[in-house]
């Protein structure tokens, strides 16, 4: 009975499936994290979260850069809208996981598997999904391709105030929601407080927001 009960304890808890871990990136993505940075390295964790995140894009960038195709073949506009697409979304992964490693690194002093950081950004990547759903249906109902859940939408129109108007649409609530998941996923990986691992990440988006509009 005694050697029964010691084996049950000493079996490794069930992980759960890739499928289950996306979806619970929404609700619980530190119980996901504890799982990955526990694990060995998966292609698939990475890899199928990305693909998810082209698929999406593509359905909703295709038929507007068809509206805009210029005189080129049709089947070679179409080609080069996707490879557009996908080489952003990976790209970007592999940027903010390098970003991620970075930071863990230089200014965590913590040493982890730039893979894992992939692993981990290519997750929280797929909020981005429903960020594309809701961006698709605040579009429909204001019938402004600018529109975006973000400050924004204070604002009628970006021509009166263009500077202001790129400030409050830098603080989109869906990139805030993926910082904030990726600071989670840094303190999972270093072993660092969440509090110190968000001023950090906060900190690069901040940067890297004011970078955008000062380049725009």
């Amino acid at each position: 009975m005694n050697s029964t009960i010691a084996n049950e304890i000493k079996q490794p808890p069930a992980h759960a499936s890739l499928v289950m871990k996306i979806l619970n990136i929404f609700i619980s993505p530190g119980e996901v994290f504890d799982e990955v940075v526990a694990a060995p390295p998966r292609i698939a964790t990475w890899l199928v979260p990305a693909l998810l995140v082209c698929s999406m894009a593509m359905a909703l960038v295709q038929p507007t850069a068809m509206k805009q195709q210029p005189a080129v073949p049709l089947a070679h506009w179409r080609a080069i809208v996707l490879l557009d697409v996908c080489l952003g979304v990976f790209v970007g992964t592999v940027w903010s996981a390098f970003m991620i490693w970075l930071i863990g690194r230089m200014c965590l002093k913590a040493r982890f598997s730039f893979m894992k950081a992939v692993e981990i950004t290519a997750l929280s990547g797929t909020i981005l999904i429903l960020s594309a759903i809701i961006t698709c249906l605040l579009v429909t109902i204001s019938g402004n391709l600018a529109t975006r859940p973000s400050l924004s939408l204070l604002m009628s129109s970006s021509s009166s105030h263009p500077t202001l108007f790129a400030i409050l649409d830098a603080i989109n609530v869906f990139h805030l929601w993926i910082t904030g998941v990726l600071a989670v996923g840094l303190s999972k990986l270093s072993g660092v407080s969440f509090k110190e691992c968000a001023f950090w990440v906060f900190g690069y988006w901040v940067l890297s927001s004011i970078a955008i509009i000062l380049l725009a």
